[in-house]
């Protein structure tokens, strides 16, 4: 079987071409990151694997340890609900900030009962939090982009969230697609052993992948 792979550089573009059944299949996203552009667009997404969880951490250019952050820091998060909700989430397991209970993935600002340091916050793209981390006190991110402010996350992370299989990459397809063979077939490559071994072999300093 031959795959015609496609790069894209926004969330919108995957997940619109599967949903319109102009492609079979995507991987770049959590379960909440594709739920959430499923409700808001009415599209058909469907998540048919979970692979590995991409490191999400919080880093600073200025202070080694997270508890040193000053009153009203400048803290950068994603601007997307699912990881700006992440994010928060992280910050109230550190005790900078309580949040209303169970809000979970959809947590916001407005969500934020405590902020006992008056953390001044900036929400932008998450593509675009590595490019602003040097303008920060603290920046929180997946791995996935610490690449690009030369980050590593086990190395580098003041504050790092443990394993949450909550926030696995997902495999998403649509419904149709979703019954093809040929889907099928990459799915269980996806998932197979030997894949998760090679990931762990080479990027185990930005993922987890525990055998679930």
């Amino acid at each position: 079987m031959e795959l015609k792979i496609k790069y894209a550089n926004d969330g919108l573009i995957p997940n619109k071409s599967v949903a319109d059944d102009e492609a079979d299949l995507n991987y770049f996203q959590h379960k909440y990151y594709m739920q959430s552009a499923k409700e808001l667009n009415n599209w058909d997404l469907v998540a048919i694997a979970s692979t590995f969880n991409g490191m999400f951490g919080a880093y600073s250019p200025k202070y080694k340890n997270i508890n040193e952050l000053p009153d009203k820091a400048k803290v950068i998060i994603p601007s997307d609900p699912s990881n700006g909700g992440r994010a928060l989430n992280l910050l109230a397991r550190a005790k900078l900030i309580e949040l209303k209970s169970n809000t979970g993935a959809k947590t916001s600002l407005k969500d934020i009962t405590a902020n006992p340091k008056k953390l001044r916050f900036l929400e932008v793209e998450h593509a675009l939090v590595p490019v602003s981390f040097n303008d920060s006190d603290l920046a929180i991110m997946a791995g996935a982009y610490t690449i690009h402010a030369d980050l590593i996350p086990k190395r580098d992370s003041i504050y790092l969230e443990q394993d949450n299989q909550e926030y696995d990459s997902v495999l998403v397809s649509n419904s149709k697609a979703a019954q093809r063979p040929e889907v099928e077939l990459v799915k269980e490559a996806f998932i197979a052993e030997d894949t998760r071994e090679f990931v762990l072999k080479n990027y185990a300093d930005t993922v987890t992948w525990p055998k679930r």
